[in-house]
């Protein structure tokens, strides 16, 4: 009840109009314990750009006048570099395509400490995000952040860190990314900090970037390989959050708009770029964090009207309503000093003074819609004021403590009835734990679960022996005519005992073993189903992958348990698992003829334990089929980065030639995250790539079309004659026939268009080194498949289908829809979707049409008229 009461209050002093162009703040300069002012003038060209300062009192103290240009938005920057208590000002400025720093101390008022110091180049249309102060090297002196954005495509943005001591850039890196907010910290504790980059998808006539989870080191290099969100347009925001055990989290929000529902995925992440949970908000407004000083077992969220407090299991813990109006975040400080958080927060109509972490809230009636500008103003033994600037209206709030809710006798009335309250709820507590209290075992070593398991099977293999000598003994000369009755009670006991062993063995295999192939892996699955009169049809990609030890045993696991929680329900019924391994995840489809029984919804031990599983894999499970006619299980399992395939010891050495600087760069730092592939030369055009090979060994040419001097046509007939051991993609915006007819005759082995996702040129690579060909979706669509070898190709992945693929295929050529084949295979139209991508993964198509097209051809299903 306390909460209701005005602890606090804001009072706006003083207004005032700031022409000029202008900007107020304060800080305290030389740690006296009183702000001085600032105020920067920009002048429209009339006067060079002019920063002045002032007293506390307002007196004048000296001024700086910038030949340059201001950077649009840019405010002067305020931090204590060197941890001298003088805090230093920092302007940015540029003229015509050059960006240049100023440095200004308050011990040094005559002249700039730093004086046009050259930062970057800049592009035509730019942005700085607000600079950062932050111990990159330990050596208690800061640096300088600065995150530069190019505004038009192409759009990516550049990171920089700038030495103050020495006056000199450490690192730079540019980034195939367009920034929205940074932040530094030191997450994973070794004592350096990391930046956590904030971003946002952005596309322009079908090029563009993809929004992610990108974190850079101290050095600026990537602290792991930058994981990118596919699909629709989003932005991605970042935060950090501690779990129970208080070792840090990343948190990361992909928002965005699909089909006209907006969508809030929350996702957590180590600092080895491995996601370890995932929940969507099932909402119509998009979510932002709120800014932290360190760490906490909560995150923030700000939707406008509201704030969610969220913890580490993902639960919504607390809903702070804010009010009517649509609120953004300003800023975060502590105005009276008793070290809980005061934020900050405006709407079109006023601005939200938050207290002592939102017990008190305090609104404002100011308007406006432009960028406020928010600092303190400090006043030594008096009360803190607050400075704001929106647009050209600048307000000075003083901020209050409200003691006179003290002198009112109800508060005493209200403290008598909260302890009361208190005292009875802590009674009820203690009672109800008592009651509620329960001992729970949790074993979380690896090696003391199968030392528990191996206990557990010694345990029931004496018990299911005593059952069995129990039942020889009872068995007696009268029960002859049962004796058949007997002697299967006693196999299905041996089987069960058989299977405990099998499953144990499994377990227990070495966790160093290399891999097994898919159809070895099954053929051992197979084995141990065998008693139970199951037949099994498998179904994998021809070309499948040599599974890592991890995924395998969880796999393995998984459709033991299935395969075992079948078999209690159904007996001598034929199986057919499909297994299909797509780009970021594999599909399972389990098929069971005969009968429908919802096993998925049964209440058993297999089922939890494939539950939890599931979970442990972050995938998705669900159960379709008919009654009478077959069930249907489906699993989707993500390929998280510690189940990807094993690393490829020699690396795909390939030469990139692009005549544009921009998407050469944007290539180049691409394939530097792909441990399989090495970028061994890149060029400007064809007599560049020629000339490279007198000195690089190579085995793939990735090359654009149009390029001065000599071509990408030229290129790949010069090497189809002079270099035939190297294989060429063609990388390209030009999709016209005769391009297309002439590569493809000069031995191009797949083509890749700029519109395309990124990640179709890398699976290209991949694919082109093996031996296959490859085409991205946009080509296939337009031009079929009119590569060399095609048509065997086709007829092999034609034979991979499964019998249930191959009569949903027969469908579509019937011209039936999505819908109707549902209603005549008695599943869900999900499941068909599910099916469908299998098929066209196999199929390598791009859509319903090039299936039909490439059955018809190989004479799988006749034409319909």
């Amino acid at each position: 009840m306390l909460k209701f009461l005005p602890h606090y209050k804001a009072i706006i002093k003083e207004t005032s109009v700031i022409g000029n162009n202008g900007a107020v703040c304060y800080s305290d300069l030389n740690s006296d314990g009183k702000s001085e002012k600032i105020n920067y003038y920009i002048y429209d060209n009339l006067f060079p750009p002019t920063l002045y300062i002032y007293d506390h009192e307002g007196s004048f103290i000296s001024l700086f006048a910038f030949m340059d240009q201001p950077v649009n938005g840019s405010i002067p920057f305020l931090c204590d570099f060197n941890n001298d208590k003088i805090i230093e000002i920092f302007i940015l400025n540029h003229n015509n395509d050059s960006l240049f720093l100023y440095g200004i101390s308050y011990n040094q008022l005559k002249d700039c400490f730093i004086s046009r110091q050259f930062i970057t180049r800049l592009p035509e249309q730019f942005s700085i995000l607000p600079i950062e102060a932050i111990d990159i090297d330990a050596d208690q002196k800061k640096e300088l952040i600065f995150i530069l954005r190019s505004e038009t495509h192409p759009f990516y943005s550049k990171a920089i860190t700038f030495n103050v001591e020495n006056k000199s850039i450490t690192n730079t890196l540019d980034l195939n990314l367009y920034v929205t907010s940074s932040f530094a910290a030191d997450g994973n504790k070794d004592g350096l900090p990391e930046f956590y980059l904030s971003n946002k998808s952005m596309n322009s006539n079908g090029n563009g970037v993809q929004s992610g989870l990108i974190v850079l080191n101290h050095t600026l290099n990537y602290l792991f390989n930058p994981i990118l969100f596919v699909g629709k347009q989003s932005e991605s925001k970042i935060s950090l959050i501690n779990n129970k055990t208080n070792n840090t989290q990343i948190a990361v929000i992909q928002s965005g708009k699909n089909d006209l529902k907006k969508f809030n995925n929350i996702s957590f992440f180590n600092f080895n770029g491995k996601k370890i949970k995932e929940k969507t908000l099932d909402t119509l407004i998009n979510y932002s964090f709120l800014p932290f000083n360190e760490a906490t077992q909560k995150i923030q969220l700000l939707s406008g009207e509201n704030i969610l407090e969220v913890d580490d299991d993902l639960t919504i813990m607390k809903t702070i309503n804010l009010g009517e109006n649509k609120y953004t975040f300003i800023a975060s400080n502590d105005f009276n000093n008793n070290n809980k958080a005061d934020h900050v927060f405006k709407s079109k109509s006023d601005i939200l003074l938050a207290i002592d972490n939102f017990k008190e809230k305090i609104k404002l009636d100011i308007k406006g819609n432009e960028d406020p500008i928010f600092t303190l103003k400090k006043n030594q033994n008096e009360n803190t004021q607050l400075s704001l600037q929106i647009g050209t209206n600048w307000y000075l709030i003083d901020f209050l403590n409200n003691k006179s809710y003290l002198r009112n006798h109800l508060f005493y009335f209200l403290v008598y009835i909260v302890l009361t309250f208190l005292v009875y709820a802590i009674m009820r507590f203690l009672f109800k734990r008592k009651q509620k209290k329960r001992i729970t075992r949790f074993i979380e070593n690896e090696d003391d679960q199968y030392k528990v398991i191996n206990e557990l099977e010694d345990k029931l293999g004496n018990k299911i022996r005593g059952l069995k000598d129990k039942i020889q003994h009872i068995k007696g000369p009268k029960d002859q005519g049962k004796n058949q009755d007997y002697e299967n009670v006693i196999d299905q006991i041996d089987d069960t005992y058989s299977q405990l062993k099998t499953i144990t063995e499994k377990i227990n295999r070495e966790k160093n073993a290399r891999g097994i192939y898919i159809h070895d892996f099954f053929n051992n699955l197979t084995e141990t189903f065998t008693a139970n009169k199951v037949t099994i049809n498998l179904y994998p990609n021809d070309e499948w992958f040599e599974i890592s030890t991890d995924l395998q045993n969880h796999l393995y696991k998984l459709f033991d348990d299935t395969l075992s929680l079948i078999c209690d329900n159904i007996k001598n019924t034929n199986i057919t698992i499909s297994l299909t391994r797509h780009m970021n995840y594999i599909s399972s489809l389990i098929d069971i003829e005969g009968e429908y029984i919802d096993i998925l919804n049964q209440k058993s031990d297999k089922l939890n334990a494939i539950i939890s599983r599931m979970f442990l894999l972050s995938g998705k499970y669900e159960t379709d089929g008919s009654k009478g006619n077959e069930t249907l299980i489906n699993y989707t399992i993500p390929l998280n980065s510690s189940f990807t395939n094993k690393k490829t010891e020699n690396k795909i050495k390939i030469i990139i030639a692009e005549d544009h600087d921009v998407s050469l760069f944007g290539l180049v730092t691409l394939f530097k995250t792909k441990e399989d592939i090495e970028v061994v030369g890149t060029a400007k055009n064809g007599l560049e790539v020629l000339k490279l090979l007198e000195e690089k060994n190579t085995d793939i040419i990735v090359t654009d079309i149009s390029m001065p001097g000599m071509d990408g046509i030229e290129l790949s007939e010069k090497l189809k004659n002079d270099f035939s051991n190297i294989k060429v993609i063609v990388f390209t915006m030009y999709m016209e026939n005769w391009f297309v007819e002439q590569l493809t005759k000069n031995g191009a082995r797949g083509f890749v268009s700029k519109n395309s996702r990124i990640s179709e040129l890398v699976e290209a690579v991949r694919q082109v080194s093996i031996g296959n060909y490859f085409y991205c979706h946009q080509f296939k669509s337009k031009f079929g498949m009119n590569g060399a070898n095609g048509h065997d190709s086709q007829k092999n992945m034609l034979d991979s289908l499964t019998t249930k693929e191959m009569q949903i295929v027969e469908f579509f050529a019937g011209n039936l829809r999505r819908k109707d084949i549902a209603n005549k295979l008695n599943v869900n139209q999900n499941t068909i979707d599910t099916y469908l991508a299998n098929i066209m993964l196999k199929l390598n198509a791009g859509d319903e049409d090039e299936i039909i097209r490439i059955a018809k051809k190989q004479k799988f299903v006749t034409d319909v008229q």
